[in-house]
C-alpha cells in the first residue's frame, strides 16, 4: 500500500467518523424539535382531571389511587397548596404521619393561611406528641 492511498484511507475513514458522530448529535434535537409544550389549557385540564380523580378515590377510601393521582397533579403543579395538603391528609389515613408533615408544611410554604392544613398539622403534633414520639427531621 503506498502512503497515498494510506492517507486517502485515513481521510475517509476520518469523514465516516465524522458523518456518524453528527448525525448522533442530530438526532435527539430532530426528535425533540417535533415534540410540543403542551397549551396552558390542556396542562390546566390534565391538572382538573388528575384532583378530581384523586378526591373522588379518597371519598372511596382508595388511597393508593389518591395518593398516585395527587402525585400526578403536583408533577404539574408543584406549588399546587390544596394538594400538598390532600396528600397529607391521605397520609395520615395511611397512617404515614412524617409524610403528612412534609406535605403540610409545603401546602403551608405556599398558603401559610390555609386553615386546613394549619389544622391537620397541629392534630399530627399532638398526635406524635401524645405517643412521645421523636418528631421527624
Amino acid at each position: 500500500m503506498s502512503a497515498q492511498s494510506i492517507t486517502a484511507s485515513m481521510i475517509t475513514f476520518r469523514f465516516r467518523i465524522l458523518l456518524l458522530l453528527l448525525a448522533m448529535l442530530t438526532t435527539p434535537t430532530l426528535q425533540l424539535t417535533g415534540q410540543t409544550v403542551p397549551s396552558r389549557a390542556a396542562r390546566d385540564s390534565a391538572i382538573e382531571s388528575h384532583f378530581a380523580a384523586a378526591q373522588q378515590a379518597q371519598r372511596d377510601k382508595e388511597y393508593a389511587t389518591a395518593e398516585r393521582e395527587y402525585r400526578t397533579v403536583l408533577a404539574l403543579a408543584p406549588d399546587f397548596a390544596e394538594v400538598h395538603m390532600n396528600l397529607g391528609l391521605v397520609y395520615q389515613l395511611l397512617d404515614r404521619s412524617a409524610e403528612a408533615m412534609t406535605e403540610f408544611l409545603r401546602a403551608l410554604k405556599f398558603k401559610p393561611g390555609l386553615a386546613g392544613a394549619n389544622f391537620s398539622l397541629g392534630l399530627t403534633i399532638a398526635s406524635w406528641a401524645k405517643e412521645r414520639r421523636p418528631f421527624p427531621t
